[in-house]
Parts: C-alpha cells; sequence; structure tokens
C-alpha cells in the first residue's frame, strides 16, 4: 500500500489520509455509556478492507475498544468465538432478518440474562448489583456486518445463535460513495450510530453517536478532495 502511495490505516492516498482529522476525533471518545453500553466488532468481507471507501473501517479508528474481524480469516473466527463467550449472552449482530428484534426487545433480554446471572450468583453466595445497575456496566457486543448487502446475507449465517437486530426504518444514506440497493439502507458507521440512538446514548456534540456520523462526514470530504471512485 505504501509503494501505491496510501495509508495502510485509512486506505487513502498518502496526501488525503484521514487519520490525523479521525484522531482528534478519537480523543473525545469517552467510556462506554448509556443505559446499555455497547461494543461493536466490525465482521468484515475481506474484499472491503484495502477500499477507501470502506466505511467499517472508521470504527476501529475512533473507539479503541472496536475490533476488525476478516470474515474466512481463521485466526478472526476464533477471536470472534472467544469475544462471543466473553460477552455471555449479551452479543446480536445487526441484520434485518424476519426473525429480527427491535433494540428495545434486545435491552430487556439483555436485562433479563444479568438478572438470570444474579439470582444465580447470590444463591451461591456472591454480592451482586441488581439487574439494571448490571445492565448499566456490562457491555453488549454488536457485530456490524460489513460489505455489500448481498455478501452481508451471506455473511450473516455465520452467527448462528446470536439474536438478530433491526433498525428503525430510517431516511437516505448521506454517504453518497456506495449505491445502496434500496430505499432506507445505510452505510455501516450510520447503521452504528442509528443503533446507538435507539440504545438511549445522548445524541449531543462529542457523544458517540455524533463522533461516528462526524467520521462520515471527514470520509466524505476525503473522498471528494481525492475523487476516489474505487468502490
Amino acid at each position: 500500500l505504501r509503494s501505491q502511495g496510501k495509508c495502510t490505516a485509512c486506505m487513502l492516498q498518502a496526501q488525503h489520509c484521514l487519520c490525523a482529522r479521525l484522531a482528534r476525533l478519537r480523543a473525545r471518545a469517552g467510556a462506554l455509556s448509556g443505559p446499555a453500553p455497547v461494543r461493536f466488532v466490525v465482521w468484515m468481507h475481506v474484499r472491503e478492507r484495502l477500499r477507501a471507501s470502506n466505511t467499517g473501517k472508521l470504527l476501529e479508528l475512533i473507539f479503541p475498544e472496536t475490533e476488525v474481524l476478516l470474515q474466512d480469516v481463521p485466526e478472526d473466527h476464533r477471536r470472534f468465538r472467544e469475544l462471543v463467550a466473553a460477552a455471555k449472552g449479551r452479543a446480536c449482530v445487526l441484520y434485518p432478518s424476519e426473525a429480527a428484534v427491535r433494540p428495545e426487545e434486545l435491552l430487556q433480554s439483555c436485562r433479563a440474562v444479568d438478572g438470570a446471572q444474579a439470582t444465580e450468583e447470590s444463591q451461591h453466595g456472591a454480592q451482586w448489583p441488581s439487574s439494571a445497575a448490571s445492565a448499566e456496566r456490562s457491555p453488549l457486543l454488536a457485530v456490524l456486518v460489513d460489505g455489500t448487502w448481498r455478501q452481508a446475507k451471506r455473511m450473516s449465517r455465520e452467527f448462528e445463535g446470536l439474536a438478530h437486530v433491526a433498525l428503525a426504518p430510517g431516511g437516505r444514506s448521506a454517504f453518497h460513495w456506495r449505491r445502496q440497493s434500496q430505499e432506507g439502507r445505510v452505510c455501516t458507521v450510520e447503521a452504528a450510530a442509528l443503533l446507538l440512538d435507539e440504545m438511549g446514548e445522548p445524541r449531543d456534540e462529542g457523544s458517540r453517536p455524533w463522533l461516528l456520523r462526524r467520521a462520515l462526514t471527514e470520509l466524505n470530504g476525503a473522498l471528494e478532495r481525492q475523487c476516489h471512485f474505487d468502490t
């Protein structure tokens, strides 16, 4: 990539590198917060990793706790299984399947899991906080399927056993470097911001949803300056 004049992190041409701008946003990202803190894992199609127009990479460049894992990479599959196991029932994949639930239903489910765990621990003499307090402290692991819609449909089959979550219908995507196949569909980073909105995180300047949307604005501008259409 360097021999091609590209940044190895944001994948833009070096003279249009976005990393310094994103670093300023990253510096504003605080600790996980909200009624149900969300930690993201981006499950990325291998063809997306080197594309300047990919938006999934923005999450790991802004939120230090985010991990990007690549489909068909054995080590990443193992890491994914570790993350799901560590989540202890608090994991989901953002994908609008027929069985998908709304974020508020998922939040109720997480609280039920926390309550069951608290009851089990209390029976063994452990001191646990209430299920509501536990829900505030235990992050939800949210998997973002990052690829074209056709790729995402195939990739989503790999998450058997995880709850599917669907967002409320939204408006048009603000990311004009990728054509959406249907009205109301959005790019990966927009989907992450919408999920945080629906999980009750603040939307004011400096909040996690705001940082994601600001990062997308920065990417739009960088691609415009670069006039790069490698989608």
